[in-house]
């Protein structure tokens, strides 16, 4: 079972956050309606894993096959983190071997497997790593975690010294996209939550939680308010949301920012103040 629509290939990444859907809407309410379904939709993702751990990205309609060396950008992590929180669903049903198969592969191979220079900063992949916990991640996986969290924080502090012109955006680019801003504050929430229960993590933490605070006030910042949107048509329609320089929003740039302003949350009611 795949989440696409009708006659479509079946994409990784669409049926991974379905999984992630369903079993947080399950945590959530304890119906089980839907733990069949979670089963099938995870099997999908399994059977898109290869030998090595990676996951393909499609499955085609029609071959009725994965399409062999085709990955997808975000899917990889989001399927690590779908099939580590259908573990914590149903624990002790096996589905942390192909969990922690493709962790190590996102840490030791994925970079070079899927062509990026550097380490490509996956938000998805640090909720894979978080999700799976201390239990679960060998050396490779904890080095690949510093190195995630060293891309986040350059990213962090060059979108908070962008500007709209001038020297700042010239050396430091345009300001992020609220999906962009968000997803650098999700990555960063994510690894805070592993340095607190990982003793091989924890001379990291207060430097994430740093990193964090300054996420959740840029993202507050650049949230449109009352007076930005009174100058609009339907001023309802437009506080509270973020917009790109050229007045350009849309639904990830929403879900981002809002995820990781909740999952700022965490660390303000720990009263960590680093």
């Amino acid at each position: 079972t795949a989440f696409a629509e009708p006659g479509q290939d079946a994409r990784l990444g669409a049926s991974a956050l379905a999984v992630a859907a369903l079993v947080h809407r399950r945590l959530a309410t304890g119906n089980p309606e839907d733990n069949d379904l979670i089963r099938a939709l995870a099997r999908f993702l399994v059977a898109q894993q290869q030998p090595d751990g990676s996951v393909l990205g499609v499955w085609s309609v029609r071959t009725g096959r994965p399409v062999a060396g085709e990955y997808s950008k975000f899917g990889t992590g989001e399927a690590l983190w779908a099939l580590a929180l259908v573990d914590r669903l149903f624990r002790g049903e096996g589905w942390d071997r192909p969990a922690r198969r493709l962790a190590h592969y996102v840490a030791t191979r994925r970079d070079d497997v899927e062509g990026y220079v550097l380490v490509f900063p996956d938000h998805w992949a640090a909720y894979g790593l978080a999700e799976l916990g201390p239990s679960s991640l060998g050396e490779a996986e904890i080095a690949y975690a510093r190195r995630l969290a060293g891309a986040f924080g350059l990213m962090s502090r060059l979108e908070a010294q962008s500007g709209p012109s001038g020297l700042r955006r010239l050396f430091r680019g345009e300001p992020a996209s609220g999906a962009g801003l968000g997803s650098i504050g999700e990555g960063v929430a994510a690894l805070w939550r592993l340095s607190v229960v990982e003793p091989r993590l924890a001379d990291l933490s207060d430097g994430l939680a740093e990193r964090l605070r300054c996420r959740a006030s840029r993202t507050v910042e650049r949230q449109a308010d009352a007076a930005e949107a009174s100058s609009w048509p339907r001023p309802d329609l437009i506080r509270g949301a973020w917009f790109s320089e050229d007045g350009y929003t849309q639904m990830d740039d929403q879900q981002h920012s809002l995820s990781a302003l909740l999952a700022t949350l965490p660390l303000i009611e720990s009263g960590r103040n680093p």
